[in-house]
């Protein structure tokens, strides 16, 4: 019986020093985050909205076309038809882009591949044409666009026709300037996103099929 008191102590013990190391860890690990956290101190940004009248009067209307284009998307009627109009929009929006761009239909997600002068791994640019409905009430009518009090007003115009507007001009101006990418550069649009479809996992079909690596995705939510 003694020799089992003395297990049973040193079993003791050692559980608790196993308790004590793993709070010491977590004080220290919490106290080496407060202090980085100190340490990084207050960021600033020199960033100034633009004075240019012109173009934020053109990229404002342009969100605005956009948005008063509805395209909710719905679980039990994928309405692949109502989501090819929504690209003649943007083909009319940015013609250099659909020009000069290849063009892959996708049941109604798109996919635009701009080629690159070497055979470095892809990026894309991806976001999602679909909106939720527009329920309660509103300061301006959902699918109106109005533009008042410097903002594009309606569903969609935060979630997230402004990335796909964002993404879209910025090619449209840098196809006007000439400019040619290192890599490949795929701009992405799913139009299930909101109800969790398919429109992502078909696009991320495509480039498997295709053996296609991509070296980075930017979406909505950060980059991978």
């Amino acid at each position: 019986i003694p020799s089992h008191n003395v297990v049973f102590n040193s079993y003791i013990f050692l559980t608790s020093s196993n308790i004590l190391l793993l709070l010491f860890i977590i004080v220290a690990l919490l106290l080496i985050a407060v202090v980085r956290t100190i340490l990084i101190g207050s960021k600033t940004t020199n960033y100034e909205y633009s004075k240019d009248n012109i173009r934020i009067d053109e990229y404002s209307n342009k969100l605005s076309r956009m948005v008063q284009f509805e395209t909710v998307s719905h679980p039990d009627n994928p309405e692949v038809e109502k989501f090819r109009n929504f690209h003649k929009l943007l083909e009319e929006l940015f013609p250099n882009v659909f020009s000069k761009l290849e063009k892959i239909d996708i049941d109604g997600n798109l996919l635009m591949k701009w080629k690159g002068k070497t055979d470095l791994d892809p990026i894309i640019l991806t976001s999602h044409l679909d909106v939720v409905p527009a329920e309660g009430k509103w300061t301006y009518p959902p699918f109106s666009g109005t533009i008042a009090d410097s903002k594009v007003w309606g569903r969609g115009s935060g979630d997230i026709k402004c990335g796909v507007f964002s993404f879209y001009q910025a090619v449209e101006e840098l196809l006007i300037e000439g400019y040619v990418p290192k890599c490949d550069v795929y701009l992405g649009s799913s139009c299930t996103e909101e109800i969790g479809g398919d429109g992502a996992p078909k696009l991320a079909k495509y480039f498997k099929d295709k053996n296609i690596k991509l070296y980075m995705l930017s979406d909505e939510g950060g980059g991978l």
